[in-house]
Order: C-alpha cells, then sequence, then structure tokens
C-alpha cells in the first residue's frame, strides 16, 4: 500500500447516509449536536494532517524527532539515505553549533518521507565534516545462506567474513516510528526490537 493509499485510509469521512453513525453516536443527522461536535473535531484532525510541511532532502540538515511528552532529540542528514542520531533527549531547544558536537547514538538509513513528507522538522543546517562525510560501512547476511557475508560500503558491496561484519549495523532501511521506537527504548534503558531483528543470526 503506498503512502497515499494510507493518508486516504486514515482520514475520516464525513459523508452521511442512511444509518451512517459517527463514532458511534447517533444517524448522522446535521442538526444532532453530536454530530456537529464529532464534524468539528474529525475537521480539526484532518486539517492537522495536512498542515505537515513539504521539505527537501539536503545533506547536512539538521531535524528535530518527536519523542512524545514533549521531548524530542536531533539528527543529521547524511548521503545515501542515512542519518546520524545524536545522544541528546530532552524539551530545551538546542543551537545547531552544540547538536553537532554532540555524541553520536547510531546511524542507519531512514526512509525518505521522515523529512520529505515533514514528519521530522528541518531546524537548521551544519556542512559535513571530513569526519562525518562517509555512511559507515554495513554487514549484509544472506537470508537462504546465513553463512556468507558481504559488507556494503560508499555505494558498493564486498564478500566479507564473518569476524569483519561483528559490530556493524546491519544494512537497512528503517522506518521513522521504528527509530524513534529506538531512541525512547534506549533512554528508558531497555533493548528495542527492531535492532534485535536486524543482528547477526
Amino acid at each position: 500500500m503506498n503512502n497515499n493509499s494510507l493518508r486516504a485510509a486514515s482520514e475520516p469521512s464525513l459523508k452521511g447516509g442512511p444509518g451512517n453513525k459517527i463514532n458511534g453516536g447517533s444517524p448522522s443527522n446535521p442538526n444532532d449536536q453530536r454530530y456537529r461536535d464529532a464534524a468539528k473535531n474529525e475537521f480539526q484532525l484532518v486539517s492537522t494532517m495536512k498542515t505537515k510541511k513539504k521539505q527537501r532532502r539536503v545533506v547536512g540538515d539538521v531535524i528535530k524527532i518527536d519523542l512524545g511528552d514533549g521531548i524530542h532529540s536531533y539528527a543529521r542528514v547524511h548521503p545515501d539515505a542515512s542519518f546520524t542520531f545524536y545522544d541528546s533527549r530532552g524539551k530545551a531547544e538546542l543551537p545547531v553549533e552544540e547538536i553537532v558536537g554532540l555524541p553520536v547514538l547510531f546511524q542507519v538509513a531512514v526512509l525518505d518521507h521522515a523529512v520529505k513528507e515533514g514528519l521530522w522538522p528541518v531546524i537548521g543546517h551544519s556542512t559535513l565534516g571530513n569526519d562525518l562525510e562517509s555512511v559507515r560501512p554495513r554487514f549484509i547476511q544472506d537470508l537462504l545462506q546465513p553463512d556468507k557475508f558481504s559488507i556494503y560500503e560508499c555505494g558498493t558491496v564486498r564478500p566479507a567474513s564473518r569476524e569483519e561484519c561483528n559490530g556493524l549495523a546491519a544494512a537497512s532501511v528503517w522506518e521513522p516510528t521504528h527509530v524513534e521506537d529506538r531512541l525512547r527504548d534506549y533512554y528508558a534503558g531497555r533493548s528495542n526490537r527492531w535492532v534485535e531483528s536486524l543482528r547477526i543470526k
């Protein structure tokens, strides 16, 4: 299912009809107060969904990630669909210069809509330094031949041993919500199911 289908499926319909009920209430009678209240709430929900700002994905942009309860974290856009995620959790807004100097938690590739659909808003820009220009190597484990490994680095794939792959992240592209889960789990001191599922088998 594509993103348009998901949005269409999630947006409530206000179409009335015989016996149509809204939120378990009475039939959709425009003169019914419950209908008007439900229609107002649904209109506000749809409006909120449609106000997310479309953005371009620009290497070096710094983005903010909402973790709920007013808490957020930060990351920076890298080439090759990758992001660097910084060790930052709080309610205060940090300047870009401070963010890019924070310790790095991890680096993974994330689906483009995280930025392009405005899920993670861009708050500034900082040109990548030489130490962060390249994407870290990642391992690939053959699902049909689990003893066969390779390493993906800078757009190329080469054969590798299991030992070479130890300590590397899996070559995978994450959903934004899964990254948010990972960050929340990290700060809660618990294991993350997505990380565990991607470990070398």
